[in-house]
């Protein structure tokens, strides 16, 4: 007999079937939503980190690449274009010998105009001379000491205040030029000295105050006394007298000035002085007579000064070597030496005293030395202006313009101008080529009260620089007077132009006209 079983029915699957399974089923589950809320915490803090960076990014390369405007207020100042030059200097001038060793006694002093017969210098050949010329410089201490106590009521104070500033100034030359100077410079500025010091003591002498009577009374009698011990020397020709030799002025003449080399200009020459109270020996230098103003002084240029000195032509210039004093001359000779050298010759009968002891000098042209408003040449741009006559020009509500003719030439519109200057019933303006709105060549424009049209067709090229009007540029055109690779010199125009204090623009690539600087990173930069 078959038997009849029954199929045991299984439990549904991932059905726990007891309380264990049960357990363990929703732990799983847990576990999982976990794993998926940190998956999706992981996935947006990426995400959040990312678009933080991006940011953060946008940030800086915003900051980085923002443009950078910088800005200088216009002041004053000077450009020297001029070239320093090297002369030599030749005067009509005799050297006058000594004839017998002594003591020399100056008489008649540096610069000094003499007359023929009149007295140089004294030679004192005894011991008692040298006594005498001791007590001498023993009374005129004593005189000087008594001025001193009285110079404020004395009638030479004036004088005597103008000899003191000139020994101040000698001695300030000489601090100046210490650090380059030589044992001649040391030499030259002793014998300055001396010679204001005596020019001092005679003022001294002038003085008849009573209180002086006892002591002029004693240097008369000591000089007395030495002019019977003193052989006295006079010219034989009026001029102006120097006791500095140099020993080339058989050389350098007026006569023979056509043979002077360039080699010659730039040798240093010796500058051998005479001072009072030293021994001079026989046939040794004594002074130096030159006998008028002429001078004449030579120097080889190159070509391009060359073309600016032309003959009879009078030129200012200043002396390097005496704190820049100024002098002129006239161009005497401008003669080719090859293509690139010239020979200047030039020529004076003035300011003699500059001069007068000098061989060889440095100097520069005064002519192409400006003052005006000193710019960067960075600063400047180039605008194009527009050409419109003047009674095309109208103003209304909206300011200053232009009816300019649209395209089918039935209707206008008011375009606004940015005026630069008038010349001759013409103005010029600015033209703006990133405005679509601005003026272009071949644009018509109609005079309204005539309806008489005017093709635009001449443009020009303006020079200029962007002034920071608060935080908007405004474009204005300049007149260059000078200038060099740094700087320009300006001039200060019209109202309406440049003027010192302005702030201009100094990087201005880029920038146009009434442009808001507020996107962009504004410095100073310092002249």
């Amino acid at each position: 007999m078959k038997k009849n079983y029954k199929k045991k029915q299984q439990p549904p699957r991932n059905t726990p079937q007891t309380a264990k399974d049960r357990v363990y089923e929703r732990r799983r589950k847990q576990a999982k939503r976990r794993r998926i809320k940190f998956l999706i915490g992981r996935i947006s803090f990426l995400f959040i980190f990312i678009i933080g960076v991006i940011y953060v990014i946008g940030i800086v390369i915003e900051a980085t690449q923002k443009p950078v405007i910088s800005y200088q207020t216009v002041q004053m100042g000077t450009i020297d274009n001029s070239d320093v030059f090297e002369g030599l200097v030749v005067r009509n001038e005799t050297v006058v010998n000594n004839t017998k060793e002594g003591n020399m006694n100056l008489i008649a002093a540096e610069g000094d105009r003499v007359r023929k017969g009149g007295s140089i210098y004294q030679i004192l050949d005894s011991s008692q001379s040298l006594e005498l010329e001791q007590s001498l410089q023993s009374v005129e201490a004593d005189i000087e000491r008594v001025q001193e106590k009285r110079q404020d009521i004395s009638y030479f104070q004036n004088e005597i205040q103008e000899i003191n500033n000139n020994i101040k100034d000698y001695v300030e030359i000489y601090h100046m030029q210490s650090k380059t100077g030589t044992l001649e410079d040391a030499h030259e500025l002793k014998r300055q000295v001396e010679y204001e010091v005596a020019k001092r003591k005679n003022v001294h002498m002038k003085d008849s105050a009573g209180a002086l009577n006892s002591l002029q009374n004693q240097k008369e009698g000591i000089s007395s006394k030495l002019s019977s011990n003193a052989e006295t020397y006079r010219a034989d020709q009026p001029g102006i007298i120097s006791y500095h030799t140099d020993g080339y002025e058989d050389k350098f003449t007026l006569e023979n000035i056509s043979t002077i080399k360039e080699e010659d200009i730039n040798k240093k020459y010796p500058n051998i002085s005479t001072i009072s109270g030293d021994i001079i020996g026989e046939n040794d230098p004594a002074y130096r007579i030159v006998k008028d103003n002429t001078w004449k002084m030579v120097s080889y240029v190159p070509k391009f000064w060359a073309d600016k000195f032309q003959v009879g032509k009078e030129h200012d210039f200043i002396l390097l070597e005496d704190m820049g004093a100024e002098f002129s001359l006239y161009i005497e000779e401008n003669i080719e030496v090859n293509e690139d050298l010239y020979k200047i010759i030039f020529s004076s009968r003035d300011q003699l005293d500059l001069f007068l002891n000098r061989r060889s000098v440095s100097f520069k042209s005064l002519e192409y030395k400006y003052n005006g408003l000193k710019i960067p040449a960075s600063a400047i741009s180039e605008r194009n202006l527009i050409k419109i006559p003047t009674e095309y020009i109208i103003n209304s509500d909206e300011g200053t313009g232009v009816m300019k003719i649209s395209g089918d030439l039935s209707t206008s519109t008011f375009v606004k101008l940015n005026i630069q200057y008038e010349d001759g019933g013409y103005t010029h303006v600015l033209q703006d080529l990133e405005d679509n709105q601005e003026l272009r060549l071949q644009d018509t424009i109609v005079e309204p009260s005539t309806n008489s049209k005017y093709q635009l067709s001449e443009v020009s090229t303006a020079r200029g620089v962007y002034v920071v009007n608060g935080r908007i540029t405004k474009f204005k055109p300049i007149e260059i007077l000078t200038e060099n690779e740094e700087y320009c010199i300006v001039k200060s125009t019209s109202t309406n132009g440049l003027k010192q204090f302005d702030q201009i623009v100094t990087n201005p690539k880029n920038i146009r006209e009434e442009q808001l600087l507020r996107n962009m990173d504004v410095k100073n930069s310092k002249q």
